[in-house]
């Protein structure tokens, strides 16, 4: 396996915002940055410890999404 860090950058959910009909267009081109860096990187998951940001990017690019805790609970075996 191999850790890709992204660039930083906002999703564009900011919590109910992104949810917002009237502010789809807004919330998904402010998290562009994002979903263009995992859609070129081609990684299979995407880590995130915000479930907003983990909706946002999985809805965008269609990868699985976790958060880091997920990943060390697998590691672990439980």
């Amino acid at each position: 396996m191999k850790v890709i860090e992204l660039p930083e950058g906002c999703c564009g959910l900011a919590g109910s915002y992104g949810f917002k009909r009237e502010k789809y267009h807004v919330a998904k081109e402010v998290g562009e940055e994002i979903f263009a860096a995992v859609r070129k990187k081609s990684v299979g998951t995407v880590l995130s410890d915000c479930e907003a940001c983990r909706m946002q990017i999985a809805y965008h690019t269609g990868v699985k999404t976790l958060h880091p805790l997920q990943v060390l609970r697998r590691a672990y075996g439980a």
